[in-house]
């Protein structure tokens, strides 16, 4: 893979990126346990992009690989030709490569790389990220720089947690006056495109749902895969945490439902 150039970023970013690189790759192995939606995330990814693999050429590259729901079935679809696998995280690589069956007729490659390292221009006839780029500090300009990496006909496929996310935990913070902590998410709409360079292939925005027993659990399962990262540096600390839990249970409410907006993309470079 041709060496990228990491684009600027401040103290800040840089330990925001360390924290979640950490968090996730403490976590690799129980991710494949607890990453319930994210597994149902990557199959619907697969299902919109199954009709248009057969129609790109190598090289093949993914941002933020994981342990490999997406990779997985991309690799079973992919024409032959060179394919990286690259993530912030080396354990959640390491995971990825040793649970990954590889068809013969790709030549695959892992690589510990930041996602928001600038790419080299029309390189690519595939690039594809999923429920990563939420982590970004500029999900926008992120996308739009995979992009100029395509070769021309190649495509840029993309999923990522939207602003939709969480109204149930955003309901008991209003009802509750606990600040909501989760992190800013990138907005459910299609990013501008030049229609004279790309064109949309699929574009969807749509609901996953997950059930907890209460909000503790929910909030316990995000530390099990490595999602409690919270870029503004706020915390949710035990206490508020115990708040929303004994709020939620005082409302003789049986189950905590947590709802997940994703949107998908699928651009075509003319």
């Amino acid at each position: 893979m041709a060496k990228s150039k990491k684009l600027d970023s401040d103290n800040s970013s840089l330990q925001v990126k360390d924290q979640v690189a950490a968090s996730f790759g403490s976590k690799a192995r129980a991710y494949n346990m607890y990453a319930h939606v994210q597994r149902q995330a990557a199959q619907r990814f697969a299902e919109l992009a199954e009709e248009f693999t057969d129609s790109l050429q190598s090289p093949y590259l993914e941002i933020g690989c994981g342990t490999g729901f997406v990779t997985q079935p991309m690799v079973s679809l992919l024409p032959g030709g060179e394919f990286t696998a690259a993530d912030l995280s080396v354990e959640m690589l390491q995971a990825c490569q040793a649970d990954l069956n590889i068809p013969e007729r790709l030549q695959v490659h892992f690589s510990n790389i930041d996602g928001e390292n600038q790419l080299p221009d029309d390189t690519y006839g595939l690039i594809f990220t999923a429920l990563t780029a939420q982590w970004f500090a500029d999900t926008e300009a992120v996308l739009n720089q995979y992009l100029r990496a395509l070769k021309p006909a190649g495509m840029l496929m993309y999923s990522y947690l939207d602003e939709r996310c969480f109204p149930e935990w955003k309901a008991l913070c209003a009802e509750t006056g606990i600040p909501f902590t989760g992190n800013t998410l990138p907005p459910c709409a299609p990013i501008p495109l030049d229609p004279s360079l790309y064109s949309w292939e699929f574009f969807s925005m749509e609901l996953f749902t997950e059930v907890f027993d209460s909000p503790a659990d929910f909030f316990r399962n995000l530390k099990r895969i490595g999602a409690g990262t919270q870029r503004s540096g706020q915390r949710n600390s035990p206490g508020s945490v115990l708040q929303l839990d004994e709020h939620w249970k005082q409302k003789n409410r049986k189950s905590f439902h947590v709802t997940y907006g994703i949107t998908f993309g699928g651009i075509r470079k003319k």
